[in-house]
């Protein structure tokens, strides 16, 4: 009886050495598939009352209020990506060009918070609500898509 205790008592050991071995090998979740959403942003001009893609010369972008550089004097400038903040539903971006002309966006935005795991903790979905700009240098933009995004899908056109 002794016996027959023991070998239980092995196996039950055993069996469960090797379910948490199994267990401890799973991979964790990789939070940086997430990634963090932005506005892709591309360049445009009129031309015969039709959008034709264009380049800026040089474009330094800046979001207002804080000491963030998102384009740093970047030169032959089609297309950029503008990040939303977290922790308001407005974001500013001041876009200066040569000669030191600038120009204002603001974006009203809805925040979102969305669940992905215990690992990974949230997301913020982001949407456009609305689009102000100055126009010294910009004509006009166009909400192409509302909602933010990781896969550089065209959010805003901006018309020179």
């Amino acid at each position: 009886m002794k016996n027959l205790i023991t070998k239980r008592f092995m196996y039950t050991l055993a069996t469960t050495y090797i379910v948490l071995s199994v267990a401890s090998c799973v991979e964790e979740e990789n939070c940086s598939q997430y990634g963090r959403e932005s506005l892709t942003c591309n360049v445009y001009t009129l031309e015969d009352s039709k959008a034709v893609k264009d380049t800026l010369d040089s474009l330094h972008v800046t979001a207002l209020g804080t000491d963030s550089i998102i384009l740093n004097r970047e030169a032959k400038v089609r297309s950029f990506s503008l990040p939303l903040r977290y922790t308001s539903d407005t974001t500013t971006f001041v876009l200066k060009y040569i000669n030191n002309i600038k120009d204002t966006i603001r974006v009203i935005h809805t925040n979102t918070p969305k669940f992905i795991s215990m690992d990974c903790g949230y997301q913020v979905s982001q949407v456009v609500e609305k689009v102000s700009y100055t126009k010294h240098q910009l004509d006009s933009i166009y909400i192409s898509d509302e909602e933010a995004n990781t896969t550089g899908t065209e959010n805003l056109k901006l018309f020179y």
